[in-house]
């Protein structure tokens, strides 16, 4: 007999892809009395949550608290033994469930991590944020199924194992999530799956991104205030700052043009690098010119996002504190 599956997706104002995120669960080949749907609403404003109803799903709502809150609570809501861990701009693949349900046979295995492909709209903007992303998927390795996963996020667990390892530590931010090395310890496997394939949006547009950006640098602080010793993260607010501080390099030149050209050579070296590398593999020349400029973009706002953070600084936009 199949197991129930409990697939939990938090949302806030995701009113453009929730829609598709419930019809590609739908879509699976999987029977669907197997297959539980819970929406965490984490404080919507736009038209999110009536989608939701008119597609008949179990919506759960909270005050805005995050997104690693939203899955505990639907988490521990859930009525499967096997919980998936989607965001709402995600889409899974149709065989996703079956192979997802065929790997938990395995008692031993606690979690897995699918093979995931990024996607966009078929805009300019959007094209050019996909082309800037799909830099961290060049030179990835491909796994074989059922190799040992050895880093954090999850996309389906155990929900008994979830619960036993406390479920996501809401005080790491964007980096809540991880939970896999938790599950470990308990002497369970954590498996690559790229059988099981999700299908994972960009951000749409540019304030999207920039929204992102934010609460990427806020999360840097957020975790760095729990676990001071990740030398990993602190090289990421270096980057940052070093980023940001391009923009205003320009006023080095009281000290003579070669100062700020041999302070800003490290950072177009590796701009030229990072297209070079896209345009061979992606031949999007277009998108490619866009790669600095959206770096610089995303450096700015998650310098801004970690000052927020540092300042305390709490704003209500569009119903969501940042």
């Amino acid at each position: 007999m199949k197991p129930l599956i409990s697939v939990i997706i938090p949302v806030y104002n995701e009113e453009d892809v929730i829609g598709e995120c419930i019809d590609a669960i739908r879509k699976n080949d999987f029977p669907g009395k197997k297959v539980e749907i819970i929406v965490v609403d984490d404080g919507s404003t736009d038209k999110t949550i009536e989608i939701c109803e008119k597609e008949k799903v179990k919506v759960i709502k909270q005050n805005h608290k995050g997104a690693g809150a939203a899955r505990n609570l639907g988490v521990s809501k859930a009525r499967g033994e096997i919980v998936v861990l989607i965001d709402a701009d995600q889409l899974l693949h149709k065989n996703f469930l079956k192979e997802v349900e065929k790997a938990f046979k395995d008692k031993k295995i606690a979690g897995i991590l699918p093979k995931e492909i990024s996607i966009s709209r078929d805009d300019f903007i959007s094209k050019s944020i996909l082309t800037n992303t799909e830099w961290t998927r060049i030179g990835e390795k491909e796994f074989k199924r059922g190799e040992e996963y050895t880093g954090d996020v999850l996309r389906a667990c155990r929900k008994k194992l979830f619960l036993a390892v406390g479920g996501m530590d809401t005080k790491r931010g964007f980096y809540d999530d991880a939970i896999g090395a938790e599950v470990r310890k308990r002497g369970y496997r954590t498996i690559h799956l790229p059988e099981a394939v999700v299908y994972h949006y960009c951000p749409l547009s540019l304030k999207k991104l920039m929204g992102q950006a934010v609460w990427i640098g806020r999360s840097y602080v957020d975790y760095l205030r729990n676990k001071k010793k990740e030398g990993w993260m602190w090289r990421n607010v270096i980057m940052t700052l070093y980023g940001t501080s391009v923009l205003f390099s320009a006023g080095l030149f009281v000290f003579g043009w070669l100062v700020p050209l041999l302070y800003v050579a490290p950072f177009f070296l590796y701009e030229f690098r990072k297209m070079f590398l896209i345009f061979t593999k992606r031949k999007k020349p277009a998108y490619v010119l866009m790669v600095p400029v959206l770096d610089i973009l995303k450096s700015v706002f998650r310098t801004f996002g970690m000052i927020t953070k540092l300042v305390g600084f709490r704003k209500k936009v569009g119903g969501k504190l940042f």
